[in-house]
Parts: structure tokens; sequence; C-alpha cells
């Protein structure tokens, strides 16, 4: 299985995100997959900072779509880690 980093961070200090390109080598008629993953705990925030948290997460998922839209495009390579 290969894996590709399309995008990653923080949504808040202590709850990172990443998006991720996969394909699997030992079915290589499958098609790849992005698995996104969550933190595996409760992201707490203030209702000051909920604008933030949003923000934050919309900008690493945002950032994915780009780069994998690019990938698509065939403006960035797929080969290395992927």
């Amino acid at each position: 299985m290969s894996k590709l980093v399309l995008s990653e961070g923080h949504v808040t200090p202590d709850s990172p995100i990443s998006v991720e390109l996969i394909k699997h080598s030992h079915h290589p008629q499958a098609r790849p997959v992005v698995v996104i993953t969550w933190p595996s705990h409760v992201t707490e925030c203030s209702p000051a900072k909920l604008g933030e948290v949003i923000s934050n997460a919309t900008r690493i998922l945002g950032n994915a779509s780009t780069e994998l839209a690019a990938i698509n495009a065939g403006r960035r390579s797929a080969s290395g880690s992927y």
C-alpha cells in the first residue's frame, strides 16, 4: 500500500487531521481512495474559537482537494511516496 499525504494540520493545538491518497498495491485493479484521519478524541473549543476551528478544518480539507485536483490534472506527480 502506498500513501501520499495531500494535506495535514491541526484544527486545535491538540487535534490534528490528515488527508491521504491511498493506493492498495496488493489489488492492482483497485481504485485509489482518500482517507481522512480525524482526532481519536473529542475536540473542544470555546464559542469564541469556533470560527477559527472551522476555518482550520476547511483550510486543511480545501488544500487536500486542491492537491488532488493538481495530481489529476497532471500538474503534480503522484509518484515517489505514492
